[in-house]
Order: C-alpha cells, then sequence, then structure tokens
C-alpha cells in the first residue's frame, strides 16, 4: 500500500485531503483505499506502480537530500496517492457518515451539529469525484513531462495503456478535444482507448483499407511538415463514434464534467436531483451515430475524389434528393 509508513496513515490522509479530521480512523479507510488504488494501478500498470511502491517504503523516500532522481520520484509518490486519497475518502464518507450498530444504521445528532442536507452531501460528493479526476490528469502530466528520468522513462512508456495511446489514428487527449471537447482530460482519453481501437477495427479499416491505416499510423509517429487531410477527415468520424460508445456504456461519473454529469440544484432537496436516464443516454448517444455517420460519409467522398484524381477521371458529386419526385414520392431512375 501507498500509505501508512511507520503507521502514520491517519496523518498521511489528513496532509492530502485538509478538509477531515485528523482523528479519523485510517484502519477503517484501508478497504476503501485498496479499491481507489486499483483505479491508478489500471492506468499505470502492475509493475509501475510496484516500482512506486517499493520506493516510498525505501529510505530514500525519507531522505531525497539533493539527489534530483529521488526528488522526482518523493514527487511522484505524492502525485499518486493524492487522487488515491480522494477516490478512496469519497468512498468511505458514503457509509462513513452512518453509524452501524446492531440495530442498523443510524446517524448521531447533537444539539450543535446535524447532518448536512442530501443535497449538500451530493454537491461535496461531486466536488471530490470531480478533483479526484483532474489529480489523476495531472498525474499522467507529471509522467509525461518527466520522461527524461531513466526509471519512468522505461516503466511508463512500456505500460500498455501507453503503448495502445500511440498505436491509434488519435494519440493524445489534445487531438481528442480538438473534436469534441474533453477538457483535454488524458484519464478519459485513456479510458475510451479500447472504443478508439474497436472503431477502428469495425468502422474506419473497413472504409479506409489496411493498407491506407498503417500509413496514417506511420504519419503520425514521424509526422513531417505537411498536413494531412486525410487524417482530418478520418478523426472525426471516429471521434463521434468513440464517443456514443462512451455515453452507452461508461458510467456517467466517468464521463467528463459537463458532458452528461448530473443536474443537482444548491437550494433544493434530492428530490432536484435530475439523473441522466438510460433513455436519454441512448438518444445522445444516437445523435453522435448520426454524426459519425455523416463525417464517415464526408471521409468516403473525399476518398472517392482522391481515387478519381490519381485514375485521372473526373469525380462527381450527386446528391440524391435532385431525383426526387415531390409529386410521385420515388426516385426517377
Amino acid at each position: 500500500m501507498l500509505f501508512n509508513k511507520s503507521s502514520n496513515g491517519a496523518a498521511e490522509m489528513k496532509s492530502l485531503l485538509g478538509f477531515i479530521y485528523a482523528t479519523k480512523s485510517f484502519e477503517n479507510m484501508i478497504t476503501d483505499i485498496e479499491l481507489a488504488s486499483d483505479e491508478l494501478i489500471s492506468l499505470l500498470g502492475a509493475e509501475f506502480y510496484r516500482e512506486i511502491e517499493s520506493f516510498y517504503h525505501s529510505g530514500g523516500y525519507d531522505n531525497p537530500g539533493n539527489d534530483p532522481v529521488k526528488i522526482v520520484w518523493k514527487e511522484l509518490v505524492h502525485r499518486v496517492q493524492l487522487p488515491i486519497a480522494f477516490y478512496a475518502y469519497r468512498s468511505f464518507a458514503a457509509h462513513g457518515d452512518l453509524t452501524h450498530s446492531d440495530k442498523g444504521r443510524q446517524i448521531l445528532v447533537s444539539e450543535f451539529e446535524k447532518p448536512a442536507f442530501e443535497w449538500m452531501i451530493m454537491r461535496d460528493d461531486h466536488s471530490m469525484l470531480m478533483k479526484a479526476h483532474k489529480l489523476t490528469d495531472r498525474l499522467l502530466q507529471f509522467l509525461d513531462e518527466n520522461k527524461t528520468d531513466e526509471k519512468i522513462l522505461a516503466k511508463w512508456i512500456n505500460t500498455e495503456v501507453y503503448k495502445a495511446s500511440k498505436d491509434n489514428l488519435i494519440s493524445s487527449a489534445a487531438a481528442f478535444d480538438a473534436i469534441f471537447p474533453i477538457h483535454q482530460s488524458r484519464r478519459f482519453y485513456l479510458k475510451v482507448l479500447p472504443f478508439i481501437r474497436e472503431v477502428e477495427r469495425t468502422r474506419l479499416i473497413p472504409v479506409l483499407t489496411r493498407e491506407t491505416y498503417e500509413g496514417l499510423i506511420a504519419f503520425i509517429r514521424y509526422p513531417n511538415a505537411s498536413d494531412n487531410p486525410l487524417l482530418n477527415y478520418t478523426r472525426i468520424p471516429l471521434v463521434m463514434y468513440t464517443m456514443a460508445i462512451a455515453a452507452r456504456r461508461l458510467a456517467v461519473e466517468i464521463l467528463p464534467d459537463g458532458v452528461f454529469q448530473n443536474y443537482i440544484s444548491g437550494t433544493q432537496s434530492a428530490r432536484a436531483k435530475n439523473p441522466v436516464e438510460m433513455e436519454f443516454k441512448t438518444e445522445v448517444a444516437q445523435l453522435l451515430d448520426k454524426q459519425g455517420d455523416h463525417a464517415l460519409s464526408a471521409l468516403q467522398q473525399y476518398l472517392a475524389k482522391m481515387a478519381a484524381q490519381n485514375a485521372g477521371t473526373c469525380f462527381s458529386q450527386e446528391s440524391l434528393t435532385e431525383r426526387h419526385s415531390s409529386e410521385n414520392q420515388f426516385f426517377r431512375a
């Protein structure tokens, strides 16, 4: 575990989460910390996480001195601990606010303290989740900025997640964000990488051909000064179809803030909460699919135009509506 060195877990959590009481029982949060750690392990990879954990328990963590490598790794430990602490405490607070007795779940009310209103709890819960997401993004940014450290370079760039991000048509959160705003969230981008690969395999490669697809991947790896219009045409349907899959399959809380988030009134009870119903998510997904279809059609037309130019023939883009008879309601041959 990346906490509780020298049995100092409660103080560590207090230093990371300044709003909690120092008297909070660390032992009661251990399960939530372990579960929250899995979220980071899925991004960093088990081997890299064990390296970070090993450094945390070493003497170099306590006394980094002026060693630049140890200083970077000490900061890395801190960057990993922060999102874990927020994810874990958010989970713990859901049941930690209650007393579990032989009479069932109860709350303690005194003359001076009363339980918060449910809408307040929901707002606080949402705030902790967004901070955890942003801290995860800051961690990933820190890793990218410190790849000059040989050990970080070797571990980070060899994780399955990192390698997968460099082997598709959208190789960064910034490239994704240029088409569909995700606040340049690297966390979210890595979450939808499997969907990106799925769309490439099922939707784009059949249109592009494997040879053209691999040519675009090579261009991304070794770009030149010129632009690549085909890549631009390809990325739009890829992003739209990816977001459609995300809308259907991912939990609302995983999606970027503001995309499909719940709305919670700040002045009303929890009944004012408007959950993102499955029907609404399906409707949004269908809209994204339709936008993806239009973009894919534009890609197909661009490919046909390029093929005609290479063959030395004329390319004419005919609209089916021009052949439609409003009187007879059929397409004229």
